[in-house]
């Protein structure tokens, strides 16, 4: 089975993810990634694409809305 790896822009996503979801979804592995802010996660979102080498391995980014755009963020 893949796994999911979780890209986040602060701890505290960090500690909700890892309490949330083993209840919700129980046998989904992951690993949840925290970053030091918006920059930080900006930064290293394109190597960490580039260098995980685990085969299947899916990758979810979440980063605070903040007012801004969505879309244009994407």
């Amino acid at each position: 089975m893949s796994r999911v790896v979780f890209l986040l822009e602060e701890y505290s996503m960090k500690v909700l993810l890892e309490g949330l979801l083993p209840r919700l979804v129980p046998d989904l592995p992951f690993i949840c990634v925290s970053h030091e802010g918006k920059q930080d996660l900006a930064r290293s979102i394109p190597r960490k694409l580039r260098a995980w080498r685990e085969p299947g391995v899916r990758f979810c980014v979440i980063r605070d809305n903040d007012g801004a755009d969505c879309r244009a963020l994407k």
